[in-house]
């Protein structure tokens, strides 16, 4: 069917006579250097070469022009024209055929296999404050619904700010460079005055570590949890920490272990010495407590 021809084809076609102009005048240049030798004065036959290169020199200049044209003329153009769509040929009419065949024979319903059961997976349990740390509670306060602990991140050293410095989720325990403390880092939000606060650490799904207190710091912040176990170190495991605030979880984190326990190098027969506990504690930072105006 016939239509309208595109600004891309014009171009192509443009560029085409642009060549075909150009390889005439590359004829009338040859003939005109083939002549110029057969002339019979000195002048004439300069004059003629001169005319013939010239028009070789035009000849390469409209080719030049063609190439320009076909590589970069659709841009330019769309440049200076807002294209219009192109226009969306009406489909034809189709024929509905008359004849309907029908089937001799109705083929027999085929049996349908119904799964007697249905795995339907469980959801992943929330983390509970376990019933002998929910007795030693002092506090009743009931949290703030706005109340929020944003992610945790794990380091082994932070900035004055609770910044992590080169935070990481896989920590290394060396013979000469074994673990003995790791900050664990977030921000929070409408953390009411006197809820209980508490931190749980986990080392392989067992209890390794807890603290509860009634939440002393500012409304919203930056706070730090550290859990130094010096002297001793953090065997090699995988690590969670959980965060609850009136005994309703608020945030978890993981982190991991890797490398073989330190061996101790002394032979001496050690005298028994009682270690003191491994100890963590909770810092926040001391900043101006937001109007109880909630955040869009």
């Amino acid at each position: 069917m016939p239509g309208h021809l595109t600004v891309e084809q014009d171009l192509l076609i443009f560029a085409g006579v642009l060549v075909a102009i150009a390889l005439l005048v590359v004829v009338a240049g040859l003939l005109l250097l083939r002549r110029a030798p057969r002339q019979p004065f000195f002048l004439i036959r300069q004059q003629t070469a001169a005319a013939g290169w010239r028009l070789l020199i035009v000849a390469v200049a409209i080719l030049a022009l063609a190439g320009t044209v076909r590589l970069f003329g659709a841009p330019v153009v769309f440049q200076v024209i807002t294209p219009t769509p192109s226009i969306t040929p009406t489909p034809s009419i189709t024929l509905t055929p008359t004849i309907t065949f029908t089937p001799s024979r109705t083929p027999p319903p085929t049996i349908t296999l119904t799964a007697t059961m249905t795995f339907t997976p469980t959801p992943s349990p929330t983390p509970l404050v376990p019933f002998n740390i929910l007795q030693q509670f002092t506090s009743n306060v009931t949290p703030d619904p706005r109340l929020v602990v944003h992610p945790l991140s794990f380091a082994q050293s932070i900035t004055a700010d609770f910044q992590p410095i080169l935070p990481t989720v896989v920590f290394h325990n060396y013979q000469n460079a074994i673990i003995q403390k790791i900050y664990v880092t977030f921000n929070y939000e409408y953390v009411n005055p006197g809820v209980e606060w508490t931190v749980i650490w986990h080392r392989d799904g067992s209890l390794a570590y807890w603290e509860s207190h009634p939440w002393d710091g500012p409304l919203a912040g930056r706070g730090m949890i550290v859990w130094n176990t010096a002297p001793n170190f953090f065997v090699h495991g995988t690590y969670e920490v959980q965060i609850f605030a009136g005994g309703q979880w608020k945030q978890s984190g993981q982190f991991d272990v890797v490398g073989a326990n330190p061996i101790p190098t002394d032979t001496v027969s050690p005298t028994i010495t009682k270690l003191p506990p491994p100890t963590a504690t909770l810092s926040v930072l001391k900043t101006p407590t937001p109007s109880n105006t909630p955040t869009k």
